[in-house]
């Protein structure tokens, strides 16, 4: 069921800090772009906490051709999919970002489905006139307070532009599909209206343009933790983490509890 919340400030300015949280940066032909970074089970990559061709968690970013690093390409220039881009110059996590970023493969995309809990989440916060969704992946047990937010964008065809926003979303991996004809690249596939999220093996289309989550390959940094100023607990109530600030309830997406 979809619940609308507002995401509290104090999430977005860093005051609670995941304890799988880090950071690094992406080098941009913008200058660099410091990205949070969120690990979600044990050895599991490093997940950016926002989209390629995004600057914060709640943009829905840019949208890309398998193998194509043009963000809403109207030539659908794609890489014939007979091989894994990762770490490619076909692989636009690391042609937007630096050569620490890539495009996750198949293998660790499932590691979402297979490591975390999932669930949607309907933001009318953002600033703009329309509700936006996210599927929430949430870790588990040492990582229940650890997340990320994959913002459900829609594609992107040149003769209808952005479609299907708040309804399905696709991100890629670096894998190709199984289906040859046409051209395919594995991706995740979340349908919010029925509320299924499948890896597809078979593959999305390679000329459809949709979303890139990246994953770092480098060191990382420490963030910084929460000051003295900042009286924080987390603790695991109804089965649920719980973030306590100054004796106010929070979720682990910023929601204040009843």
């Amino acid at each position: 069921m979809k619940i609308k919340l507002f995401l509290a400030i104090l999430i977005c300015s860093g005051s609670i800090m995941a304890q799988h949280r880090e950071y690094a940066f992406a080098h941009t032909q913008d200058g660099d772009l410091r990205v949070s970074i969120v690990q979600l089970w044990e050895n599991g990559p490093w997940f950016a906490d926002f989209n390629i061709g995004a600057v914060h968690r709640y943009e829905t970013g840019g949208y890309y051709c398998w193998g194509g690093v043009i963000n809403c390409d109207p030539n659908q220039d794609y890489a014939f999919p007979n091989h894994d881009i990762q770490g490619t110059s076909e692989d636009v996590a690391t042609t937007s970002w630096g050569n620490n970023w890539v495009i996750p493969s198949a293998e660790e995309m499932q590691g979402l489905l297979n490591h975390c809990e999932y669930h949607f989440e309907v933001d009318a916060s953002n600033g703009s006139e329309r509700e936006q969704t996210f599927l929430v992946f949430q870790g588990k047990d040492l990582y229940a307070q650890d997340y990320i937010l994959l913002p459900i964008a829609g594609n992107f065809w040149p003769e209808n532009g952005i479609r299907c926003v708040n309804r399905h979303g696709v991100y890629w991996t670096s894998t190709y599909g199984e289906c040859v004809n046409p051209p395919s690249g594995c991706a995740l596939y979340i349908n919010a209206t029925d509320g299924t999220v499948t890896l597809d093996t078979m593959g999305c289309s390679a000329f459809e343009a949709v979303s890139v989550r990246a994953i770092f390959r480098g060191e990382v940094t420490a963030i910084t933790e929460a000051t003295s100023d900042y009286q924080v607990t987390k603790v695991i109530k109804d089965r649920q983490v719980v973030i306590i600030k100054n004796g106010i309830e929070y979720n682990v997406v910023g929601m204040k509890l009843q």
